[in-house]
Order: C-alpha cells, then sequence, then structure tokens
C-alpha cells in the first residue's frame, strides 16, 4: 500500500501555472484550447520537490473567490497527505466550478482509485482525457487503474503512453520498470529504473530493483555500488548483502 501511495504522489503543480484566465466564453471552446487554458505550463513533479509547500486545508468549503489554480494546489496538498476525503471534496468543488477543466475529474479518479472502486476510477480519468488529451500524467493514472483490475497489457500501454507525452515522468518509469522487471526484461527495465535511480537516489525499491538488472546483464562493478547505496538507506537488509556478496563472488 505504501508503494501505490508513493505512486499516487505525481501531480501537476499549481506553483508551474501562471497566467491562466478562468473567464467562461459564452460557446464552448474547442478541446484544443480548453486542454491549453488548463494545464498551460503544468509540469509534471514529485512531492518531494522543494516547491510543494501548500498544506491541506481542514475547511470542507472552499473560501470565495479561490482561484481554481489554488484549489489544485490544495488538491495536491491533500493527495500528499494522503486525505483522500478532502481530495475528494475539492475535485467535486473543481468539477463544478470549472466544468471544462480536466482536474476536478482527475481527482475524483484518484480519489475512487484508493477506495477501489475501480469503474468509478476509470470512468473519471477517461473523462479527464476527453477534456486534456494531450497530458501524460492522466494516461498515468489510467495505467495505474487498469493495472489495479488486472489488465495489464491495456495497463502497460497506458504507462507507454504517458511516458511518451511525458518523458519526465519520474514515478511512471520507476511502474514501468517494475513491470518490465517482473517480466524478466532486464534491459528495458534497466532503462526506466536509471530514470528513478537518477531523480531519488533513496529508494531502495528503485536501487534494488536496477542493481538485479545490472547484475543480470553483466554490469557487475554498477550493480555492487547500487547494492551498497540501497544497504545505506536500508542497513538491515540481510538479502541486499547476500546478494551483493553473490556478485562480488562472480
Amino acid at each position: 500500500m505504501n508503494e501505490l501511495i508513493r505512486l499516487t504522489l505525481i501531480i501537476g503543480l499549481a506553483s508551474a501555472i501562471g497566467g491562466c484566465a478562468t473567464t467562461k466564453s459564452a460557446s464552448a471552446p474547442a478541446p484544443k484550447e480548453v486542454s491549453t487554458k488548463y494545464t498551460k505550463r503544468l509540469k509534471v513533479a514529485s512531492t518531494n520537490d522543494a516547491t510543494f509547500k501548500r498544506q491541506c486545508p481542514t475547511e470542507r468549503e472552499v473560501k470565495a473567490g479561490t482561484t481554481w489554480q489554488d484549489v489544485v494546489a490544495m488538491a495536491n496538498a491533500c493527495v500528499k497527505a494522503s486525505n483522500w476525503l478532502q481530495v475528494e471534496n475539492l475535485g467535486n468543488h473543481l468539477a463544478k466550478t470549472e466544468i471544462l477543466g480536466p482536474w476536478g475529474v482527475y481527482y475524483l479518479s484518484l480519489a475512487a482509485l484508493e477506495r477501489k472502486e475501480f469503474t468509478r476510477s476509470l470512468w473519471m480519468v477517461e473523462a479527464a482525457l476527453k477534456k486534456a488529451p494531450s497530458i501524460g500524467l492522466f494516461y498515468y493514472q489510467r495505467g495505474r487503474v487498469l493495472w489495479a483490475m488486472n489488465e495489464v497489457d491495456a495497463a502497460v500501454a497506458a504507462f507507454e503512453e504517458s511516458l511518451r507525452l511525458d518523458s519526465k515522468n519520474t514515478e511512471a518509469h520507476f511502474f514501468v520498470g517494475q513491470i518490465y522487471l517482473k517480466d524478466l526484461d532486464f534491459k528495458r527495465a534497466a532503462e526506466h529504473l536509471e530514470v528513478a535511480v537518477k531523480e531519488d537516489r533513496k529508494n531502495p525499491v528503485a536501487l534494488d530493483g536496477l542493481s538485479y538488472c545490472y547484475s543480470k546483464l553483466g554490469k557487475f562493478e554498477e550493480a555492487v555500488e547500487l547494492l551498497e547505496t540501497a544497504m545505506g538507506v536500508l542497513p538491515r537488509r540481510l538479502d541486499l548483502r547476500m546478494r551483493q556478496a553473490l556478485i562480488l563472488e562472480v
């Protein structure tokens, strides 16, 4: 469950949004215009990012005059805090006040997934994709839902599309790397896990997985180095020490 929670933490930081007016026109904008309006200058970032400073609000009511960008920032903070009730509350607010925007249904998808309401979660994220079809983050969420539903092939396809649209989605690389590792595709797993390790040298799962890939690919020195780093994070993991000893023996 901790890994699943960690994987929900990749979100579009509202602090990266600027100059996006929320004035609604009389006629509905074209899909491309909607996508630009509600996602312009958004970037994917982990909640470990130093710019992630918002607090999850305790009040259920959103104050009058609060911009949708600020509501997104608050929802992000609630995701980080695993406060899924408030994530759903803010998602509902966005879905009602910014009907054309994709973020309300996106947060509702996150909350539904945590409750294991997979059909609802999938419907919500697909609604987000209809509003903003070029955002890799939404394909990533779709992949997570499909994975939870044991739709493995469709999930992998969604993850790959997510990375095609946004190659900097570190958590997506981490997830896909673990999938390929499970399939014993060590070369492709290593390609994705390398991105995850570069971003976070304290992620023991990524370090362990990448070291295993390297050992299978004959990169023994790199494997030993990664295991030493992993043991620095988890010094009580005897299996890591044993695997390091086996590699050194080889």
